[in-house]
Parts: structure tokens; C-alpha cells; sequence
């Protein structure tokens, strides 16, 4: 019965074994909690009856102790692990890696109350990133919306790339858990008496599309003007998310959520990512001079609604400075996270297909 209602709700196949696998695997162990304890209960009755004779002191000494319930439960997802990530296994490095991220600890806080927080069509989405299930609601050969360029996509490329795109529709795209998780924490600051400004002025810098200049500093306004009369395209901007005062000390902070199931960084260990999205940052705004080091935070989260250890000693401070329960304040954050990667994805679904999509350039997009 569990299997047939989960099915219908995301659109599953029962023959989905990687999916089944995953999310048969308790939270500790990055899976979903859909636990099917049918194979466990021989070993159940078994420890019961021992522990049950023990009490009595009519357990024989020279028979061996049978497997607890508990030792077979841990043989059991052992099994499935090695089974999922085995190196014959064509998916393997990828499934590892979610793995990985997802049974960080308070991982799967975000699927206990999801109808509380998160839309059924996001919902279903996030759940189908975290357990790398096929899409069956979408058409084979999809194309995405916002890069028409790449050409036509196998149903599970689509997913994969959807995840991450930040050129599919404004608004509800992969930046919206960014910009959402930022707008949360900023309003979480600001309601407990804490100074907190989002995307301060001054601590900006913006990047030319046509001739790849960066223009940033105190005379930024001035560069601009200088630049715009040279050069008429477009600029992008980029900042600091959030000014707050922690500890009477200023505390100038930038999220930045990493895909860890993209493509791109498969390969790349987590502590890995973590350093480099911290020395990207730096660069832009420690090394230029624009904010003091000791004053610079990175916040990593990960889009499977993992939360790096950095970044909970962040929402520790923010708990501490102000009247704030830390376990909720965790579990909030998370669940903006998810709900901004189940959105991006359902909203690139839709627009797959219910919009034709036109030939366009990436200039143009």
C-alpha cells in the first residue's frame, strides 16, 4: 500500500529500483524514512523471545544469541548502500554523493510536515531530486525553457539540468531558494531587534556581459557612468546578501547554495565544494578590499536541504543574539531551501509543458 500511494504521488515506476532503494533508507543514512519493515520481522520475534526468556532466566547459556532487530535492520540498509553504490552501478558516484549530503545531520527534518510549508507539486519535485527518480510527468526528449540552445534533453538530463539552471522563468528559478533563504533569515533578524539590512549598499559589484569588466569599489556609481558610455550592454549584479550585527560586531554575510547532485560537481568531494565556493567569494569581495576578512561569512547550504556545519554555527549566533529556538530556526532554513529547489524544478516542468519554446539565443533569453 505505501508503494502503490507514492507512486501516485510523484509519478513513480515500482520497478524504480535506485529511487526505491534511496528512499527506503532511514534519514541517518540520507534516505526518505520509507521504511518497509516486513523483512525484519522473523529477526523481531526472535530477539523479543530471547530478551522475553532472558527476564524469565530460562535462556539457555550454551545457545548462541540470535540477531536483534536491530543488527538486521543495519545489515539490511548496509545491503541496500552497497548495492546502490556499487561501482558497477552506472549511477554510482552520483548516488554516493547524495547520500553523502542528504544523511547530514537534520537532513531529512524537511519531509516530516511537508504540506505546512511546501505547495504538493514542489514537493513532489524535491523528492524526486533527493531520491534521483525519473520524471514520468515529463514528455521524452524535453527542452528547456530558458536555454533553447542546448537542444532536446532525455527525461532524467532535463531533471538534472533543471535543477540547477539559473535561465528558467524569473521568479521560480534555481536562485529562488537563494533569494528566498536570504529574505528569511534577514525577516528572522529583524523580528528579534537584530540590526539587519539585505543586499547593503556599497558592497556591490557588477560585471559587464560584453567586455567581462568587473566594476566595484567606493566610485562604483562613476564607474558605471564611464563604462555605460563606452559599452550599452547589459550589467549583472553582484553582492553581499546580508549586513547584521552579532555580538555587537558587524557580520557581513553571503549564502550560496551548492547542486551537489549537478553534473559538475559529482566528482568533487563536499568538503571540497565547501572550500571552493568560500575562495570564489573571497576573491571577490575579501582580496578586492571591499569587506574586511574578519568580518566575512560564507554560508553554505546544499540543495538537498543539508545544512554545512558553518553555516549552522551561523544560525547558532543568530539564536544566541536574539530570542530565536535554534531547532526551529534550523528546520525553517532547510525547509527554504527545499522549497526553492521544488519550485525551480516544477516551474520548469510546467513551462515544458504548457509553452512551446522558441528559438532564441543565450543573448536573448
Amino acid at each position: 500500500m505505501l508503494i502503490s500511494i507514492v507512486c501516485k504521488w510523484f509519478d513513480l515506476s515500482p520497478n524504480d529500483d535506485v529511487a526505491w532503494a534511496i528512499a527506503g533508507l532511514p534519514k541517518r543514512e540520507g534516505g526518505c524514512g520509507f521504511v518497509v519493515s516486513s523483512p525484519l520481522r522473523s529477526f523481531a520475534y526472535d530477539d523479543s523471545c530471547y530478551k522475553a526468556l532472558a527476564e524469565f532466566g530460562r535462556n539457555d547459556p550454551e545457545h548462541q544469541r540470535p540477531m536483534s532487530q536491530r543488527d538486521a535492520t543495519q545489515r539490511m540498509h548496509k545491503a541496500a548502500i552497497d548495492r546502490v553504490t556499487c561501482r558497477t552501478h552506472p549511477d554510482a558516484v552520483k548516488i554516493a554523493r547524495l547520500l553523502e549530503a542528504n544523511k547530514m545531520k537534520g537532513a531529512g527534518g524537511w519531509i516530516d510536515e511537508p504540506t505546512q510549508w511546501m505547495p504538493p507539486d514542489a514537493f513532489s519535485s524535491a523528492w524526486r531530486l533527493r531520491c534521483r527518480a525519473k520524471c514520468r510527468s515529463l514528455p521524452d526528449g524535453a527542452m528547456c525553457p530558458g536555454c533553447p540552445t542546448l537542444g532536446v534533453m532525455s527525461q532524467v538530463d532535463f531533471a538534472s539540468h533543471a535543477h540547477g539552471c539559473t535561465r528558467c522563468p524569473s521568479g521560480q528559478n534555481a536562485t529562488d531558494a537563494h533569494n528566498h533563504l536570504s529574505k528569511h533569515i534577514a525577516k528572522a533578524c529583524s523580528d528579534n531587534a537584530l540590526h539587519a539590512v539585505l543586499e547593503p549598499r556599497g558592497f556591490q559589484s557588477f560585471t559587464c556581459g560584453t567586455c567581462k569588466e568587473v566594476l566595484s569599489g567606493a566610485d562604483l556609481h562613476s564607474k558605471i557612468r564611464t563604462h555605460d558610455r563606452r559599452c550599452s550592454m547589459k550589467l549583472y549584479r553582484r553582492g553581499v546578501d546580508l549586513e547584521v550585527y552579532l555580538h555587537r560586531r558587524r557580520r557581513m554575510i553571503d549564502f550560496t547554495i551548492a547542486h551537489v547532485t549537478t553534473p559538475s560537481w559529482c566528482s568533487t568531494p563536499i568538503a571540497n565544494i565547501v572550500d571552493l565556493k568560500k575562495n570564489e567569494k573571497c576573491e571577490r569581495y575579501v582580496k578586492s578590499g571591499m569587506i574586511p576578512e574578519d568580518e566575512f561569512v560564507v554560508a553554505t547550504a546544499f540543495s538537498s536541504g543539508a545544512l554545512h556545519e558553518d553555516f549552522t554555527r551561523l544560525l547558532t549566533d543568530i539564536a544566541t543574539c536574539a530570542v530565536i529556538d535554534y531547532e526551529l530556526l534550523v528546520k525553517s532554513v532547510r525547509n527554504c531551501v527545499m522549497w526553492g529547489q521544488g519550485a525551480s524544478v516544477a516551474a520548469a516542468f510546467r513551462t515544458v509543458m504548457q509553452a512551446p519554446v522558441r528559438s532564441r539565443g543565450f543573448g536573448d533569453t
